[in-house]
């Protein structure tokens, strides 16, 4: 279907948003980077209560058990109650699909994987090594490899397999989807991806990704009208 792009003003007060990324494989759920992102987008005028995270699932008096999905998720796998795993998985995705299709907008974060937990003991440990005469010569070189390494393995994305159904579904539905890949941005984003959600929806950091959002609702950017469905009450 051909674009058909226009502009106009309006507000917020009609939107809900979702705040989609990896959970599962990360240090804090991903709880950190979805309220950063709530915070500036409270500064264009999105309300809390209209940004869905499945962080905090927004659900009173529904029987999931999922006060801290990460947490049941991990002693499944310690346990290797997979039966118990998959039931969790599956109220999981119950609640967070059902949250992607009440939403109007899908913001998206592809983290990299970061390798300062590691470096930092890693060097000491070398540093108290070197000081023994006799392995300070298999050292030398090592500052270097741990550069490369690390290089190499900060430029993986943290995995993630929810996000990425969480994108078709509102691909289907026909949302606008915006994605943070960060740092890098378009320049080494799945080429997938960016036929999913378009590239002028790809961004390397957050602060791009709100401004777009801000200057479109003031008018000053384009918005695809395929997707952008300005869905206003009225009164009778």
């Amino acid at each position: 279907m051909a674009e058909r792009l226009m502009r106009t003003v309006f507000d917020w007060d009609h939107f809900a948003i979702y705040l989609s990324g990896a959970m599962d494989f990360t240090e804090d759920s991903g709880r950190e980077w979805r309220e950063e992102w709530t915070l500036k987008l409270n500064k264009i005028g999105i309300k809390s209560k209209q940004i869905y995270n499945p962080c905090k699932k927004p659900f009173n008096g529904v029987q999931f058990d999922l006060d801290d999905e990460a947490a049941i998720i991990k002693d499944c796998r310690k346990k290797k109650d997979w039966n118990r795993l998959e039931k969790t998985m599956n109220q999981i995705m119950h609640v967070d699909l059902r949250l992607v299709d009440k939403s109007d907008i899908i913001l998206v974060n592809f983290p990299k994987i970061r390798a300062d937990k590691w470096e930092v003991p890693l060097k000491d440990a070398i540093s108290a090594c070197r000081e023994d005469p006799f392995f300070d010569h298999l050292f030398n070189n090592i500052e270097h490899l741990i550069q490369e390494w690390k290089e190499e393995y900060e430029s993986r994305r943290v995995p993630t397999y929810g996000t990425i159904h969480e994108i078709i579904i509102a691909h289907i539905q026909r949302k606008p989807i915006f994605i943070v890949w960060e740092d890098s941005g378009l320049n080494d984003c799945s080429g997938w991806l960016i036929k999913l959600v378009g590239h002028e929806n790809v961004f390397s950091n957050v602060d791009d990704l709100i401004n777009r959002l801000d200057k479109i609702s003031k008018g000053e950017n384009t918005f695809n009208a395929n997707e952008w469905l300005l869905i206003e009450p009225k009164e009778n």
